[in-house]
């Protein structure tokens, strides 16, 4: 059985070929992929790595860098876009992307630099433990705890482990013998 007339066939075939080429030209889609690096070109895994449009400053995709730095954006249009690349140790990086860098398909090598904080100062403090338990003995630095500020000394036997204290009388039960 024919289902196309001669007369109709050639039209057909060329309606078809202009439909798949269209397709292909306005389907197609690249890809976008680089490897993220530190100044000795050590693998920078976890950066938030944010894609944006050029033309609109939209955001597109969000993706984090893998154990070795790779990133990767697939089913991108061919356009212009930027990068924002942020992570904790290193200062936050902003790489515009062109269309020829898309066509090309081959990865970008991206090294980061470390991130510098100056101190103007820097105070080291210690506090004794509250209980600090010693071969003979438990001591309880009263400095060290909130719950007897204000209180008097009997308050702070109160709180003061292995010591009872009923109306004033102090008695500790490790010592009662």
């Amino acid at each position: 059985m024919f289902l196309f007339s001669n007369r109709l066939l050639p039209g057909f075939c060329i309606m078809l070929f202009l439909l798949l080429a269209t397709e292909g030209i306005a389907g197609a889609q690249y890809s976008f992929s680089a490897r993220l690096t530190d100044e000795n070109r050590k693998a920078i895994n976890n950066a938030t790595v944010v894609l944006f449009e050029t033309s609109d400053s939209l955001l597109q995709r969000t993706t984090v860098s893998d154990s070795d730095g790779v990133i990767r954006f697939d089913r991108l249009s061919l356009a212009s876009y930027y990068i924002s690349i942020m992570t904790i140790d290193y200062s936050d990086t902003s790489i515009s992307i062109k269309p020829a860098l898309l066509s090309a398909g081959s990865a970008m090598k991206i090294a980061l630099t470390t991130r510098v904080k100056d101190l103007k100062e820097v105070a080291v403090t210690s506090a004794k433990p509250l209980v600090e338990r010693k071969i003979d003995r438990t001591v309880f630095n009263v400095e060290n705890s909130v719950s007897v500020i204000g209180g008097d000394a009997i308050d702070a036997l109160q709180k003061a482990p292995g010591v009872m204290v009923h109306e004033d009388n102090v008695a500790s039960p490790a010592k009662a013998q």
